[in-house]
């Protein structure tokens, strides 16, 4: 007698593996849907043999969460696929560097819009060169192809030529209702950081903070190692003065510049621009010791103006 199969156990087995096969082709592809995760890896990870491997892959490009390669037994994340990846990367919460990855898609979103908009001046007929744009911020060509697509397939941002970007309507209400009201959290998911008001401006003026008493960061001047890694602990000190639902990505920041500085080769428009965005965190956090810290550093750098 053949035993009975229960559909429900079936199918929770079947999605349970599924996702397990999306988090895995995420973490081999880094998190970007323009690169792939090869056959051998996805095996390894899931512990199946290549036919039940093939077999859940199969499925899954019929759901659309997977595209084949083209190139050897390898595929790509949709975006779709990539979505379901990371909501349950972030729910189990047990890998560091997959969540850390998470998190830095989406601030990378959350950028790549913002300056989307600032570059449009906020109106959905100017014509943005991508390019340019992405240049601006310290990202490659390869990689933000994935942000820009992920953005474009949720109609915040549409190509207009095939060396330019116009926002949408939508686009413009998602940055404009996060300004508004930083409790509003843009339904998208972008990022923690889309409710946070740093917009982009040209490569000279690296990033700006748009609230009354806010600081521009206008330049772009190289100090010594010593002095930012100082910098850098003096912060660190004072990391509870901000609110804790920036404190973590504020964290990250500071990692972020003092592996800048200890690297050796120091790239002042990364550490301006993570200067800027915990300029907007203090801001935001009324951390006003926290934000004196920054701006005497820029101000004795020539980096630095106060706002209206």
């Amino acid at each position: 007698m053949v035993d009975q199969v229960d559909p429900k156990e079936r199918k929770k087995l079947r999605e349970r593996q599924f996702t397990d096969l999306l988090v895995a082709a995420y973490r081999h592809a880094g998190g970007s849907p323009m690169d792939f995760a090869i056959l051998s890896d996805l095996m390894a990870d899931l512990g199946l043999d290549q036919s039940t491997t093939l077999a859940l892959i199969r499925e899954l490009e019929e759901r659309g969460g997977l595209t084949y390669a083209m190139s050897h037994p390898s595929w790509y994340l949709s975006d779709a696929g990539s979505d379901e990846a990371e909501r349950s990367i972030l729910a189990n919460g047990s890998d560091d560097a997959l969540v850390a990855t998470v998190g830095a898609r989406h601030e990378d979103r959350t950028r790549l819009l913002l300056a989307m908009y600032q570059a449009a001046g906020g109106a959905p007929d100017v014509r943005v060169d991508w390019r340019q744009l992405v240049a601006s911020l310290g990202m490659d060509q390869h990689g933000s192809l994935g942000l820009i697509r992920w953005l474009q397939n949720r109609d915040l941002i549409k190509h207009q030529t095939s060396d330019s970007l116009v926002l949408t309507t939508d686009g413009i209400d998602l940055v404009e209702r996060a300004n508004d009201d930083p409790e509003d959290a843009p339904d998208q998911r972008l990022a923690p950081a889309a409710a946070v008001a740093i917009l982009i401006d040209s490569p000279n003026s690296q990033v700006m903070q748009n609230s009354p008493g806010g600081v521009q960061i206008s330049t772009v001047v190289t100090r010594e190692p010593g002095e930012i890694l100082e910098l850098v602990e003096a912060l660190r000190q004072r990391i509870d003065e901000i609110d804790e639902g920036y404190r973590a990505v504020a964290a990250a920041q500071l990692d972020m510049i003092r592996a800048e500085a200890e690297s050796g080769g120091l790239r002042s428009k990364i550490v301006h621009g993570a200067l800027g965005q915990l300029l907007t965190f203090a801001n935001a956090s009324s951390a006003g010791a926290f934000a004196s810290l920054i701006v005497s550093f820029l101000s004795a750098s020539g980096g630095a103006g106060a706002g209206a």
